[in-house]
């Protein structure tokens, strides 16, 4: 699976280049993260799917474990998207505020989880995946699957 690991001014760099016109194309899949005082990137006539989502980046013990129980919807959502792009032979971009580690977390937890390599991002030594969201999204996989299996 093709992942990259990109913050806002690397994206917004993406959109607005005609060095890189094509490279975000109908084969392209974006989780962007933005949260509190981080403004949305515009995908404005962008072909690529897209999904992006206020979630902030939680940090501390009780606080973190609340926050993403509240927002296991959104995970769920992540999760989903992940594996239609790696159904579509799709390439998955993840892209947070400063690209270190919401889309960290987001890009360990798909390669993890569909070709036990995850620990690559880790290795990388300029990421620091949120273990929340990592957890969270790794869960949410096997929510998603169960309910296929039940539909």
């Amino acid at each position: 699976m093709n992942v990259e690991i990109l913050n806002k001014s690397q994206m917004q760099k993406y959109l607005n280049s005609t060095y890189y016109y094509g490279y975000l194309d109908e084969n392209t899949y974006i989780i962007s993260y933005f949260g509190t005082g981080e403004s949305k990137v515009d995908f404005k006539n962008c072909k690529a799917h897209i999904l992006q989502l206020y979630l902030d980046d939680i940090r501390y013990g009780g606080e973190a474990e609340n926050y993403c129980l509240q927002h296991s919807s959104e995970f769920q959502q992540i999760a989903r998207f992940i594996l239609r792009c790696h159904k579509s032979g799709g390439k998955l971009i993840c892209q947070c505020n400063a690209g270190i580690s919401r889309s960290a977390a987001t890009a360990e937890a798909a390669l993890e989880f569909i070709e036990k390599r995850g620990r690559e991002v880790e290795y990388a030594g300029k990421y620091i995946p949120n273990p929340y969201f990592y957890n969270q999204i790794m869960a949410s996989f096997f929510v998603v699957l169960e309910e296929d299996d039940n539909a």
